[in-house]
């Protein structure tokens, strides 16, 4: 049976994200990259998010899930490749183990064992789409926390870093005028 595909858009407000840090020239580097969790929005009519801030997806059985990130204005955005992850994935369960995640996902990586997290990168660095696929008989009561990072060129045609990772944000909610 063929798996069912989920598109799963991620889009990024980056004008309004790097208007409201320009007083903090630190943000946007690869060390510290602008925390863009205030200044996205998900897009996915069909997989299933929840919570507050709909930061954790219910996996379906026999799914595949493309991930999409992309500006609201059309300026190119890639999950960031080099050495990082492009998506870090936490099972919410009591002790995660890389028997549950090979449980979950075909091909699954290896959990770190300390952050207990598995880090999934796209096959082609510097794209703004990857798939993950789950096995055909995943617990549909599986759900996984994710956060990225993400790279794009400002309008001066540098590069720039920015991460989402809705959780860990300790910022407040920015105001607009």
């Amino acid at each position: 049976m063929n798996p069912t595909i989920y598109q799963v858009q991620i889009r990024v407000f980056l004008r309004e994200l790097v208007d409201y840090f320009k007083d903090n020239p630190d943000y946007g580097t690869k060390e510290k990259p602008y925390p863009a969790e205030s200044f996205y929005m998900l897009i996915s009519p069909y997989a299933q998010f929840y919570g507050p801030l709909r930061d954790i997806l219910l996996l379906q059985p026999n799914a595949t899930y493309q991930w999409i990130i992309e500006s609201n204005d059309g300026t190119p955005v890639s999950f960031s490749g080099d050495d990082q992850s492009n998506m870090e994935l936490e099972m919410i369960a009591k002790n995660p183990t890389n028997e549950k995640w090979k449980k979950i996902f075909s091909n699954a990586p290896d959990m770190d064992p300390v952050t207990k997290k598995v880090k999934v990168k796209n096959k082609i660095t510097g794209e703004n789409l990857f798939e993950l696929s789950t096995v055909e008989k995943t617990d549909p009561s599986v759900k996984m926390k994710f956060s990225f990072v993400f790279d794009f060129l400002d309008k001066d045609k540098k590069l720039k870093y920015g991460s989402i990772d809705p959780q860990q944000s300790t910022l407040p909610p920015p105001t607009f005028p």
